[in-house]
């Protein structure tokens, strides 16, 4: 029997009905003209964005940083008292202005390598090369192997999460995002994915309809920056899930927009996006799974006494299970530190979401689809203004 689709929008449970979410019934995106953009923390940000010296710039940007940062602001004159203001379309009309602000969002002199240091590393990277043999390398001996058991579970959470990405949203029609409304409207497909994925779960399908929705809205933000960080490729600077290729220019966004979007909290989201995949070198699965682990955090608002238990429960089953993929990742000593570092940046994390949620609270509910303000717990009649 066919449910209808028809009715108010409170006629359905989010968090199992996303399916019946048709293009009627979804809020129409307002003129955000009004709104006045938050100012971009990149030095002249275009969309070729990157971590370039440690801050996140355009290719442009990294170039003039190396090229001149080691004769340092002093060198140069500014015609105008250095107040000019540096965006792409004047950036290279001031040296000065420009190569202060790569230093004021960043950008450090000491990662720039010397030609002594380059050939160094090029030696390194040759040695490295030759010295390796048919023989496996001596920390192998250090790394441990997943149970059987463990196994099917990380293939049970990666084939799950795969089958999340294929879930699709009516077309955006070429809506891209250049306001913070319409960077909660883009988000709304990584929400539903992220329903998806909890319908495949035991542990939640398990928990009372309350406990499910206490989950979900008291960590739906953490959990869309997560997936943030899994879908962002670097190379492209875009965010993209891997079953978007084909459907590119609708599912996915440019890291220059979304910059433009967040302002400060967007790079500070970038840098955390660093912190996980460059410096903690951690791979999609592990992402995954410390998604999981993120979803069932036991102190969510609203969670009844057998929820918390019940959540604690699957939070610490899940933690084991990405230690122990950790421990087949890498030496046994490494593992054991990057375990309690990456439990730290869930920690960054919320720090985070208090930044985002902020941001939310002055968003006007009437721009935001249904979906993203019934997890913002956005109120009707709210103007969007403090």
């Amino acid at each position: 029997q066919q449910q209808s689709q028809q009715g108010s929008g409170n006629d359905y449970d989010p968090l199992f009905s996303i399916d019946l979410l048709n293009p009627s019934s979804l809020a129409k995106l307002a003129d955000s003209g009004t709104r006045e953009t938050i100012k971009s923390a990149a030095s002249a940000a275009t969309k070729a964005l990157g971590f370039n010296f440690d801050a996140v710039s355009c290719e442009s940007c990294k170039a003039f940083f190396r090229r001149n940062a080691v004769k340092g602001v002093e060198a140069f004159k500014c015609p105008y008292s250095g107040a000019c203001s540096i965006d792409v379309s004047n950036r290279r009309f001031c040296k000065r202005c420009r190569l202060a602000k790569c230093f004021d969002i960043g950008m450090k002199r000491e990662y720039i390598l010397t030609e002594e240091e380059k050939l160094e590393k090029r030696k390194k990277i040759d040695q490295n090369n030759c010295c390796q043999g048919p023989d496996p390398p001596a920390d192998l001996a250090d790394r441990e192997l997943l149970s059987d058991a463990e196994l099917q579970d990380v293939k049970f959470i990666l084939d799950a999460y795969a089958a999340s990405e294929a879930v699709k949203l009516p077309e955006r029609q070429g809506q891209r995002a250049v306001s913070f409304d319409d960077l909660i409207n883009f988000a709304e497909l990584s929400v539903v994915r992220v329903i998806e994925l909890c319908k495949q779960l035991p542990e939640f399908l398990r928990l009372s309809p309350p406990d499910r929705v206490a989950l979900m809205k008291g960590g739906a933000l953490e959990l869309i920056l997560l997936r943030g960080v899994i879908s962002f490729d670097p190379e492209r600077a875009r965010f993209l899930d891997s079953g978007d290729v084909e459907s590119a220019e609708q599912d996915s966004m440019e890291g220059g927009d979304f910059l433009k979007a967040a302002g400060s909290s967007g790079y500070a989201f970038l840098q955390l996006a660093r912190s996980l995949r460059v410096n903690l070198q951690c791979d999609r699965a592990t992402l995954i799974l410390l998604l999981v682990v993120c979803l069932f955090s036991a102190d969510r608002p609203g969670l009844t006494p057998e929820g918390r238990d019940s959540a604690e429960e699957a939070q610490v089953r899940y933690s084991l299970v990405l230690d122990r993929l950790l421990r087949t990742r890498l030496p046994g000593q490494e593992a054991r530190k990057i375990y309690p570092q990456l439990l730290t940046q869930l920690a960054e994390l919320r720090n985070l979401e208090k930044d985002f949620s902020d941001l939310a609270a002055l968003t006007d509910p009437r721009v935001v689809r249904p979906l993203m303000a019934e997890l913002l717990d956005m109120q009707e009649g709210h103007d969007g203004k403090k």
